[in-house]
């Protein structure tokens, strides 16, 4: 295990450290430390005070609240991993509540600590810790998930837009909601018009923000409790012309190619097929199958945003699956815009891996 030490501006007791200039530009060189020192042990005075309080500062400043109007004001990500300084540690905030994972050993070493200090920096009254995913077992840490500051509400309500949402924070995936699309949503349902298809829909992040413009959206998940989400979200919202399938999206794909069914917006948002290399090219096959399908169901001047969240699967190779899809679907694609992950999930130059998603904008003339 290793932690990276940016040397911050305060230590966890208050005292005042070098590590920050007059701008908040971070000056700390980065020091690999021992595993001692990631498990907290005492290892010398140079470590006797490990403190985050200066990086998560940087980072809640640099990466929200922010908006037009029309963005969420109190929902957005504070501490964004590797991009942010701080490795395997990330933390969303849904107004009152933030919700943390620890993906790392020097991080879980301190999750009470640090949940004391996003409380102080984001305002927030309760700590969730979202610790029940698979990315820790490649740490060795034991997956768990509960409350770490005040109390863990079972249900939080915000605003993506004019659309309200609902998550579970310690139910539904990773910290609740898929913030890092927020912006992709309601750029989507701006252009949205006609049927609309929104395939791997969650909790209907797209579907719904699809539906305030288009006449039908059909909206398909094969995890029955985030197609109950998406109902009971559509419900929330007074749409009526949102129709929910609780079915495998990639069978109802092909299903739909083959009744011939044409749709005006389609929309690819799938799960992560390869969290790791060696399960590349196994997924790789799948998005050239689901884009390929995904091709073939536009109408005439129809909407296609294709996306992938795969780390592995870099923007040259997701370039290779939308080009495999336009030639083998026979349909001209114009690229209107290649965009990411909303801006409060920052890339870090020289790191790829925290450049993870791709939600490409095309059109079929």
């Amino acid at each position: 295990p290793r932690v990276i030490d940016f040397g911050i501006s305060r230590a966890l007791d208050g005292t005042a450290l070098t590590g920050m200039t007059g701008t908040g530009m971070l000056v700390g060189t980065p020091a690999f430390m021992s595993p001692e020192q990631a498990s907290g042990a005492p290892v010398g005075p140079a470590s006797d005070v490990f403190s985050f309080g200066g990086v998560l500062t940087f980072a809640a400043t640099g990466n929200g609240p922010f908006g037009d109007g029309n963005l969420v004001a109190m929902i957005y990500r504070v501490v964004h991993g590797e991009a942010d300084l701080l490795p395997g540690y990330f933390v969303d905030v849904y107004g009152a509540v933030a919700s943390v994972q620890h993906l790392a050993e020097w991080a879980e070493a301190r999750r009470e600590e640090l949940a004391a200090l996003v409380s102080e920096v984001a305002g927030v009254s309760s700590v969730v810790a979202r610790d029940d995913g698979s990315a820790r077992d490649f740490e060795g840490l034991p997956r768990r998930k509960g409350a770490l500051l005040g109390s863990a509400p079972a249900e939080i309500r915000y605003r993506e837009g004019e659309i309200e949402l609902s998550v579970d924070l310690l139910a539904d995936h990773k910290t609740g909601g898929y913030l890092d699309q927020r912006e992709n949503h309601l750029l989507a349902g701006a252009l949205a018009r006609g049927n609309a298809l929104d395939a791997f829909c969650y909790h209907g992040g797209f579907a719904l923000q699809l539906a305030r413009k288009a006449s039908h959206v059909l909206a398909i998940d094969q995890d029955a409790t985030a197609v109950a989400r998406t109902r009971e979200n559509a419900r929330l919202n007074g749409l009526g012309n949102v129709e929910v399938r609780a079915a495998n999206a990639i069978e109802q794909l092909r299903a739909l190619d083959k009744e011939g069914r044409r749709f005006d917006v389609v929309v690819l948002d799938p799960p992560a097929f390869a969290k790791r290399r060696d399960g590349l090219e196994a997924a790789l096959r799948v998005y050239k199958e689901i884009n390929y399908r995904g091709a073939r169901l536009l109408a005439p001047g129809g909407l296609f945003v294709t996306c992938s969240c795969s780390g592995k699967v870099t923007h040259e190779l997701f370039g290779e699956v939308v080009t495999f899809a336009a030639q083998e679907a026979k349909r001209p694609l114009q690229l209107l815009e290649r965009r990411g992950a909303s801006r409060d999930h920052p890339t870090l130059v020289g790191v790829p891996e925290t450049e993870y998603l791709k939600a490409w904008f095309l059109r079929a003339p």
